[in-house]
C-alpha cells in the first residue's frame, strides 16, 4: 500500500502520522520519547526503531556490560544536531541508515514524506540541504521540508470551525518548544476554495526567529536528574544517558519509579521527583519576537517541551503572556507530524499548501559596463509551497579568450556574508563566448540551484556548472567591497587563489593504495592507545589511513592500474585542497558515507592527539595523527590547528620529519583571519630576530597566501613589507647562488611569495605600485635572474650532451626547468606592470620542478 507520510523529527518526542492512499486510513505512530536507533549487537548494522527501544538496555552504559557500548544507540536528537551543525562534535557517522531504517519501519512504500523543520537561522539554509541530501540517500521517496510553523497552524485549521471569512487574514504566532531550544514563527491566514471545500492556507511573509538556544525539554529533564544525582551519588549526565525518568518527566507525562543498572550491575531504585511549577529561561526573549507576539491574533503553542506544564508556563510567562490569555491554544505533540501529512495531502491534489517567499540571491555581473550585484531571486518573492521558481540573471556574463576558470560572487539574503566561487572551466575558452546564469529553488527546500551555461562555448553547452554554496569560500568583504575591486581597472594586476581539485579515483574500494573507507573505518573502530600504552594495531590502522591521505597520484596514470579511463594527468589527492570532496563521475562516484567516516574519524583524531601527550614514546603515532588531520585541509579539527599554532608561536622548535609535517601541515590548515594573524605574527617575529625562513616555513606561508582568497588582506602593511623584503633577499641570493644549486626550491618559494602578496592589490590598489621602489628592485632583481638562466640553460644542455645515465637525466631536468621558470619570470614582470595575462600563475609556479 503506497502511504504519505508526515514526520516530525524534533528529538524529544518524535511522531509520524500516515494515511493509506487505497483505503484513506490514517494512522498515527508514536515514535518514543528521547526516542533513538538501537543496534542488536557491536558489529551488526541491523537497527530497531521506535518507543520499545526506551526499554532496550542497548547503548545505556557499562552496566549492561557489552550491551552497553554506545555506538548501538543512534540518537534521534544526535543525528538532528549532527545534520545542523556537521562541524560539531556530534557523531555524523550512522545518519543515513537510522533514516532508512525510521521509513521502512514507518511504510516501505511511502508516496511522499513530508518533514518540519525550524524556522530560523538554527537551522539554516545549509542545514536543510544537509537534511534533504540525507533524506534522498536514504531512498526516501519525494521527501519535502516544512516550516514547522506552517505545520502546527495547518495542523490547529484542519478540525476549525471558524467561518472562512473570520480566520481569513488572521495573524498567527508560532511557538515550538522543542528539545533544547524555543523557536518562534508568524504567519497570517488566506481563505480559499479547494477541490474538496474551503481551505486555509498559511502564508509566511517574515523569516522566523530562535527565542532561546538553551531553554526547552530538556531544561527539565536536566532539573530532574540533577535531583536524582544529588540523591544517589550518581552524575547528572549517567542519569541522562541512562534513565527514561528525566526524559518522561520533560514531555509532561507521569514518571512510575524505575530500576536504574549500576556500573558495578547493581539495580538503583530511582524515585522521580515531583515537578517544579515552573522553570524560567535565564535570558530575556528577542524584543522583536514580544513586539511581533503583542501584533498577533492567535498564538499556538507547540512541540514536546509544550506538554510539560513547568516548561509551558515559564515560556508563556517569559514572553509577557498571560496563562489565561484568550489567544492561548497549546496543541497536542503530534500536532506537527499530523499537519506535516495535511501538507501532504494537499500537495498530492494540487491544492496550495502555504504561501511563501524566497530569500533573496544576488550575484556580480556587468551592468551598463559597470560591475554591480544583480538579482536571481528578487526580494519578498511570493510562491506557492512545493513550486519552483526559475529565472535568468540580468545583465552581461562571458568567458574571456583564453580564461580557464570563473569567479562568481553570490549573496543570499540569509547569510551576513558573501560567497565566492572560482569554477574550472572543461577546457580553456579559444574566443570569447556569452554565458548564462540561471536559477532554480522551491520553498524551504535546501538551498538554489545556480546553473551557468552557453550557447556558443561547447562544454557549458553540454554541462553547465552548477555553483555549490557549500562549497563556495566565505569572503569577509562588504558587498560594496567586492564591487569596488571588481569595478578598479584591475587586468592583470593579480593573479587568482588556487584550490587544487582532488579526485575520486583515491575513493575507489580497489585503489591500489587501500580501500580508503576500510581505512577509515578500521582507525574508528582500532583504539590508537590502550591504558595509556600505544596500540600497535591501531597505530598501523593510522599510519595507513595517513599514507592514503597524503598520496599525490595522476589520475590518468590511476585509471591505467584500474582498467578505465581518466583524462586528468593533473597530480591530485583525496580531496580538495579547501576540504571538499571531489567531484563525483559517472565511473568514480565518492562513497555516500565518505564525508561522515571521514569527520568522525577526524573527531577521533583530535582525541587521540590529546591522549598521545602523556604517553611515552608517541612521536611516530603524533606525527601520523598530524599528518592525516593536516591533509585533510580545512577539516582538520580546531584542537590541532591551535595546539600546531601554539607550538609555532613558542618557536617552533623541532628538526627532521616532525618540523617539516608541522610546519607544511600548518600551511594546510590555516585559514582564517584569526589563524593567519597569528601564523603571520610568529613569522615577522623570526625575521625581526634575523633568524631565516626555513623552506617548511615558507611552503605553509605561501600555501596560505596563494590559496586563501583574503590571506593577503589579512597582512598588516608592515608585514607585506617585511614579507616583499624577505622575498627580495631570496631572490638576490639565488642570483648569486653556485649554478647547480641556483634556482630550485626557495626560488619556487620566492616566485610563489611574491605572486600571492600581489594579490593585495585588491583592496589595496597602490601595493608595489609599477613606478616605486620597491616594485622596481623586484623587477630589477627578476631581470637579472632571467639573464642569469639565459646564461645557465645552455651550459646545462651542453653537459647533458656530454653525460649519461641518471646524471644526463638530471641536467636534462635542470635545463626544463629553468626554461619553464623564464617564462613565469616574464609573466609575473607583467604582472608588475598590471599587465599580468594568466590569472593562474600561482598554480603554474606551484607545478614548478625543484
Amino acid at each position: 500500500m503506497t502511504a504519505l507520510v508526515g514526520l516530525d523529527l524534533n528529538g524529544l518526542w518524535d511522531w509520524a502520522a500516515i494515511q493509506g492512499e487505497e483505503g484513506g486510513e490514517e494512522a498515527l505512530k508514536d515514535l518514543g520519547v528521547n526516542a533513538a536507533g538501537v543496534r542488536l549487537a557491536r558489529e551488526e548494522e541491523a537497527i530497531v526503531v521506535g518507543p520499545q527501544t526506551a526499554l532496550a538496555p542497548h547503548g545505556r552504559g557499562p552496566g549492561w556490560a557489552a550491551l552497553g557500548h554506545e555506538r548501538l544507540r543512534l540518537s534521534h536528537a544526535a543525528m538532528l544536531q549532527a545534520i545542523a551543525a556537521p562541524h560539531t562534535e556530534n557523531a555524523t557517522h550512522g545518519v543515513e541508515q537510522l533514516l532508512q531504517t525510521l521509513f521502512r519501519t514507518l511504510t516501505e512504500r511511502a508516496r511522499a514524506v513530508v518533514v518540519p523543520v525550524p524556522d530560523d537561522d538554527s537551522f539554516d539554509e545549509a542545514a536543510r540541504e544537509r537534511l534533504l541530501q540525507a533524506l534522498r540517500r536514504s531512498n526516501t521517496a519525494r521527501p519535502t521540508l516544512l516550516w514547522r510553523s506552517v505545520a502546527a497552524t495547518l495542523d490547529w485549521a484542519a478540525p476549525c470551525m471558524n467561518p472562512l471569512a473570520a480566520a481569513h487574514g488572521l495573524r498567527v504566532a508560532v511557538v515550538s518548544i522543542l528539545r533544547d531550544r524555543v523557536h518562534f514563527g508568524e504567519l497570517s491566514l488566506v481563505g480559499e476554495e479547494g477541490r474538496l471545500g474551503r481551505l486555509i492556507v498559511p502564508e509566511r511573509r517574515r523569516a522566523g526567529a530562535l527565542i532561546w538556544s538553551d531553554f526547552g525539554g530538556v531544561s527539565l529533564a536536566r532539573w530532574a536528574a540533577d535531583r536524582l544525582a544529588r540523591a544517589s551519588n550518581l552524575k547528572a549526565a549517567e542519569i541522562l544517558a541512562s534513565s527514561r525518568t528525566p526524559w518522561t518527566l520533560a514531555v509532561g507525562q507521569d514518571a512510575p519509579p524505575e530500576l536504574f543498572r549500576m556500573t558495578n550491575r547493581s539495580w538503583l531504585d530511582l524515585t522521580p521527583p515531583g515537578p517544579p511549577r515552573r522553570l524560567d529561561p535565564e535570558c530575556a526573549p528577542p524584543a522583536e519576537v514580544i513586539d511581533r507576539l503583542g501584533a498577533a491574533d492567535l498564538v499556538l503553542l507547540e512541540g514536546p517541551g509544550a506538554q510539560a506544564p513547568a516548561i509551558w508556563l515559564g515560556v508563556v510567562t517569559a514572553l509577557s503572556l498571560s496563562p489565561d490569555d484568550p489567544r492561548l491554544t497549546t496543541l497536542d505533540p503530534c500536532a506537527a507530524a499530523r499537519g506535516a501529512l495535511e501538507a501532504s495531502r494537499r500537495l498530492r491534489r494540487g491544492e496550495p499548501a502555504y504561501y511563501d517567499f524566497l530569500p533573496q540571491l544576488q550575484i556580480n555581473a556587468l551592468a551598463d559596463g559597470e560591475a554591480r550585484f544583480v538579482s536571481l531571486i528578487p526580494a519578498n518573492k511570493r510562491l506557492r509551497g512545493g513550486q519552483v521558481y526559475r529565472a535568468a540573471a540580468e545583465g552581461d556574463f562571458a568567458i574571456g579568450k583564453g580564461a580557464h576558470q570563473l569567479e562568481f560572487y553570490l549573496i543570499k539574503e540569509d547569510f551576513q556574508r558573501a560567497r565566492k566561487s572560482t569554477a574550472a572551466l572543461p577546457e580553456t575558452a579559444e574566443r570569447q563566448h556569452r554565458i548564462f546564469v540561471s536559477v532554480e529553488q522551491s520553498p524551504g527546500q535546501g538551498f538554489a540551484r545556480v546553473r551557468i551555461g552557453s550557447d556558443s562555448f561547447t562544454p557549458l553547452a553540454a554541462r553547465p556548472i552548477e555553483l555549490d554554496w557549500t562549497r563556495m569560500e566565505v569572503v569577509e568583504e562588504t558587498p560594496d567591497q567586492i564591487l569596488a575591486a571588481l569595478q578598479s581597472d584591475k587586468g592583470g594586476a593579480y593573479p587568482n587563489t588556487q584550490v587544487y581539485p582532488g579526485h575520486a579515483v583515491l575513493w575507489r574500494p580497489d585503489s591500489r593504495h587501500g580501500d580508503l573507507i576500510e581505512a577509515l573505518r578500521a582507525y574508528t573502530e582500532i583504539p590508537l592507545v590502550e591504558r595509556g600504552v600505544l596500540n600497535a594495531a591501531g597505530l598501523e590502522a593510522l599510519k595507513l589511513v595517513r599514507r592514503i591521505a597524503s598520496k599525490s597520484v595522476k589520475p590518468s596514470f590511476e585509471g591505467d592500474h584500474l582498467g578505465i579511463a581518466i583524462d586528468e594527468a593533473a597530480p591530485a589527492r583525496f580531496l580538495n585542497t579547501d576540504g571538499g570532496l571531489p567531484e563525483v563521475k559517472p565511473h568514480l562516484p565518492v562513497p555516500e558515507e565518505a564525508s561522515s567516516f571521514l569527520n568522525y574519524a577526524l573527531r577521533k583524531a583530535a582525541s587521540d592527539y590529546e591522549r598521545l601527550q602523556s604517553v611515552a614514546g608517541a612521536d611516530e603515532a603524533l606525527r601520523a595523527v598530524i599528518g592525516f588531520a593536516t591533509w585533510c585541509y580545512r577539516r582538520c579539527p580546531l584542537p590541532i590547528v591551535e595546539e600546531l599554532l601554539r607550538w609555532y608561536e613558542a618557536g617552533g622548535a623541532g628538526k627532521g620529519g616532525d618540523l617539516i609535517v608541522r610546519l607544511e601541515g600548518l600551511g594546510r590548515v590555516v585559514h582564517s583571519e584569526q589563524e593567519a594573524w597569528r601564523f603571520y605574527r610568529a613569522i615577522e617575529r623570526r625575521l625581526i630576530d634575523g633568524q631565516p625562513i626555513r623552506n617548511s616555513e615558507l611552503a605553509a606561508l605561501t600555501r596560505l597566501l596563494g590559496g586563501v582568497d583574503a590571506a593577503a588582506d589579512w597582512l598588516s602593511a608592515e608585514q607585506a613589507n617585511r614579507f616583499l623584503q624577505a622575498t627580495q633577499t631570496l631572490i638576490h641570493e639565488q642570483n648569486h647562488a653556485p649554478k647547480d644549486d641556483a634556482y630550485k626550491r626557495k626560488f619556487k618559494y620566492a616566485l610563489l611569495m611574491l605572486a600571492s602578496l600581489l594579490r593585495r592589490r585588491r583592496t589595496q590598489p597602490d601595493f608595489l605600485d609599477p613606478d616605486n621602489r620597491a616594485a622596481r628592485t623586484l623587477e630589477g632583481l627578476l631581470v637579472a635572474a632571467e639573464n642569469r638562466i639565459a646564461q645557465l640553460t645552455p651550459d646545462f644542455r651542453s653537459r647533458a650532451a656530454r653525460a649519461q645515465g641518471r646524471n644526463r637525466q638530471a641536467l636534462v631536468a635542470s635545463s626544463n626547468r629553468l626554461h619553464k621558470a623564464t617564462d613565469i619570470i616574464s609573466e609575473l614582470i607583467w604582472f608588475l606592470h598590471k599587465e599580468g595575462r594568466d590569472p593562474n600563475i600561482i598554480q603554474r609556479i606551484d607545478a614548478m620542478e625543484e
